[in-house]
């Protein structure tokens, strides 16, 4: 319970059953606007000091990414997911970035699943990440910046419409 507690996926009140936490569009509003700020700049700041080895560690990723298959919850698309992200921002990272960009992630993946799993599509998510690792390996921070920017805006963008689609459809019936 304490772990799904950590990771934001229930909430407990003393003396009180624990209770699986809301999806709530302000909640990942701000989420995804702090993921903005932080992952955009360690990724212009990291793509100054990445080498050869990061690339091929990004080129290596993706390829783990793209073969992992996001509706068999055993194919460890999760984990490539999160690797592929973390592989294009290490070079930028320091102590606090990563504490930090780790919380935002164990909350945001919720809304990560949401997107891929209900209320997105996987292809679209597919040429983001191909988007954002060629990005990377041109060498072009802006182009980097702004591909990392739109897959985030994408993610929002879906969860909140489908979000909002849901809710009227509840109050519809």
């Amino acid at each position: 319970m304490r772990l799904l507690e950590s990771e934001a996926l229930v909430e407990s009140a003393p003396h009180q059953a624990p209770v699986v936490s809301d999806v709530r569009i302000e909640e990942l509003q701000e989420i995804y606007d702090l993921r903005r700020l932080i992952e955009c700049d360690t990724a212009r700041r990291g793509l100054e000091r990445v080498d050869d080895a990061g690339i091929g560690a990004v080129e290596s990723a993706l390829e783990a990414l793209l073969s992992a298959d996001p509706q068999d919850h055993e194919s460890g698309f999760w984990e490539a997911h999160r690797q592929f992200h973390f592989v294009v921002l290490e070079a930028g990272l320091d102590h606090w970035r990563t504490r930090i960009l780790g919380r935002l992630w164990q909350v945001a993946e919720r809304y990560q699943r949401l997107n891929t799993l209900v209320f997105g599509s996987a292809d679209g998510e597919t040429s983001a990440h191909i988007e954002i690792a060629n990005a990377f390996m041109s060498g072009d921070s802006e182009r980097l910046v702004d591909a990392i920017s739109e897959h985030l805006d994408h993610t929002e963008r879906n969860v909140t419409a489908g979000f909002r689609a849901a809710h009227s459809a509840e109050a519809g019936q």
